[in-house]
């Protein structure tokens, strides 16, 4: 078999896997439903807050931050939060603003300086 061909052959062996996996865990669902469901927000639905899957923070907490941090390392402290509140059920600290700033924007610097140090 040529390469080319054991590519293919490989790219739709694995879109049959990942088909299989999401049809698994859509009957899992069926047999036994998440204990909470989650409501997805519009994301800056009224202008005065930025909203991710699971929290908002107000706008100008938002732009305080990246101010002081900078977009990504933000967003990546965001992303954390989100996987954080999805497998734990519960924002750290009480509020999403409290959470970034004493816990996820660390650990987004210290990834990012890990990074550069590897480099």
């Amino acid at each position: 078999m040529d390469v080319e061909n054991e590519l293919k052959a490989l790219r739709y062996l694995i879109n049959d896997l990942i088909l299989y996996v999401y049809d698994l865990r859509v009957k899992l669902e069926e047999i036994k439903p998440s204990p909470k469901k989650y409501n997805l927000r519009e994301p800056n639905a009224n202008g005065d807050t930025i909203a991710f899957d699971l929290f908002q923070l107000p706008r100008t907490s938002y732009d305080n931050l990246i101010n002081k941090y900078g977009i990504d390392i933000v967003n990546k402290a965001c992303v954390k939060l989100d996987e954080f509140i999805k497998i734990n059920q519960y924002i750290p600290y009480g509020r999403s603003q409290f959470a970034l700033g004493r816990r996820f924007i660390k650990e987004a610097l210290k990834d990012e300086l890990d990074k550069r140090g590897t480099k």
